[in-house]
C-alpha cells in the first residue's frame, strides 16, 4: 500500500515542487509511525522508472476560440480522409533552429567539480533546418541554411520532395507559417499535385515531426557538449545530420 501511494500518478502530481526531503516527511505524517529518509525514496523511484523530466506547457485553449478550434479539427480530418481515400503519401514538414543554447547544461562530475566549456564556443551561428519525414521513410529530406528560412527556400525545398517522390501523389501537413500560405507556394501545391494539410493553429502537439525535432536536439546537444568538453573541433551542420540520421 505504502509503495503504491509513493508511486502513483496522483502523488507524484499532489506533491509537485516539493523536494524529495519534503515527500519523505509528508509520508511519515500520513503513515505513522512509519519511517522515510529521501535516499530510499530516491531509490523507489528509480526501480519504479520515476525521474524528474521537463515538465510539458500545454497551450490551453481559450473559452471563446473552443468552437473556432473544433471547427479547425472538423476540417483537417476531413481533408485526412480525401488524402486517404486519394492514395496520397503524407510528408510533415517543419522548420527548427539549432541556436546557442542548444547544448546540454548538466553533465555528471566530480563532487566539488564542475565541467567547464569556453563560454565564446557557445556563441555559435545559429542554424535554421527545413525538414520533412513521413510514416514510410522517417526523414525523408532536409535542408539547412544560416538564414531564416523564406519562401525562396520554402518553394525550392517543395520540389526537391516530389523529386525525390518521383510518381507518387503527395500531401503536406504544416503549420500556418505564413509562406506556406502565401499566393505563390498554393500555385506551387496545384502545380506538382499537392495537397496541402495546415494543422489546428497553436498545436505543435498534434504534429508527429515536433516529436522527432524533440529527438533530434537532444542527440544534438549531446554531441556538442561532448566536442566543446574535449576542445574537438564542432561542424555544426555535420552534427545536425548525424542527429537526424
Amino acid at each position: 500500500m505504502h509503495l503504491d501511494y509513493l508511486t502513483k500518478e496522483e502523488t507524484l502530481e499532489t506533491q509537485a515542487g516539493r523536494t524529495l526531503e519534503e515527500r519523505c516527511a509528508l509520508f511519515e505524517a500520513l503513515f505513522k509511525p512509519k519511517r522515510l529518509c529521501a535516499t530510499t525514496l530516491r531509490r523507489i523511484y528509480l526501480k519504479n522508472k520515476i525521474s524528474r523530466k521537463a515538465v510539458r506547457k500545454v497551450k490551453a485553449i481559450p473559452v471563446n476560440k473552443a468552437g473556432e478550434y473544433q471547427q479547425w479539427k472538423g476540417t483537417l480530418l476531413e481533408k485526412m480522409d480525401t488524402v486517404e481515400l486519394e492514395n496520397r503519401k503524407i510528408i510533415y514538414v517543419d522548420e527548427v533552429m539549432f541556436t546557442k543554447k542548444a547544448c546540454l547544461d548538466k553533465a555528471y562530475s566530480h563532487k566539488y567539480t564542475n565541467l567547464a566549456v569556453n563560454q565564446d564556443d557557445l556563441y555559435a551561428s545559429y542554424t535554421a533546418v527545413l525538414a520533412a519525414v513521413s510514416e514510410e521513410t522517417g526523414v525523408e529530406h532536409l535542408f539547412l541554411s544560416p538564414n531564416p528560412i523564406n519562401e525562396e527556400d520554402f518553394n525550392l525545398f517543395t520540389h526537391q520532395l516530389c523529386q525525390l517522390n518521383e510518381g507518387k501523389k503527395l500531401a503536406l501537413f504544416m503549420d500556418n507559417l505564413w509562406f506556406h500560405k502565401t499566393g505563390g507556394m498554393k500555385e506551387v501545391f496545384q502545380d506538382l499535385d499537392i495537397f496541402p494539410l495546415y494543422n489546428i493553429p497553436n498545436c505543435p502537439e498534434t504534429a508527429p515531426i515536433e516529436a522527432c525535432f524533440s529527438i533530434v536536439k537532444c542527440h544534438y546537444k549531446r554531441m556538442r557538449l561532448q566536442c566543446l568538453v574535449n576542445d574537438k573541433p564542432f561542424d555544426a551542420e555535420q552534427h545536425i545530420r548525424a542527429a537526424f540520421d
